[in-house]
């Protein structure tokens, strides 16, 4: 997406339940450049269907642990982690988060 120079941002939103999930994605840009953002954005959600690279899963990964890491650091953001991990995998550690996450296969 930011190969495009008319495209100001792009996020993903991602929330995770035990039963249920939301994903979705959001680009901003320049009203006069609609359509193509819309275009863009549907090349990104088709792109969502192919196989992803070792590299780029490896780095999600790293991501992902590192943003729990960063979470647990502050205490306030601690807690609520803590919550939202046991409510939706009950008792789990640390390494054992880190064990699911390593797990994922980009199948």
């Amino acid at each position: 997406m930011q190969q495009n120079d008319f495209v100001d941002s792009a996020a993903a939103i991602n929330s995770h339940f035990t039963d249920s999930g939301l994903f979705g994605m959001t680009i901003e840009g320049p009203g006069s450049h609609s359509a193509e953002l819309m275009q863009v954005l549907l090349q990104e959600m088709h792109r969502l269907r192919e196989p992803i690279p070792d590299v780029e899963l490896i780095r999600a990964k790293n991501i992902l642990k590192m943003n729990v890491l960063m979470a647990m650091e502050r205490q306030d953001e601690r807690l609520e982690e803590i919550a939202r991990n046991f409510m939706t995998f009950g008792n789990l550690t640390f390494a054992q988060y880190c064990d699911r996450i390593d797990a994922v296969t980009s199948q």
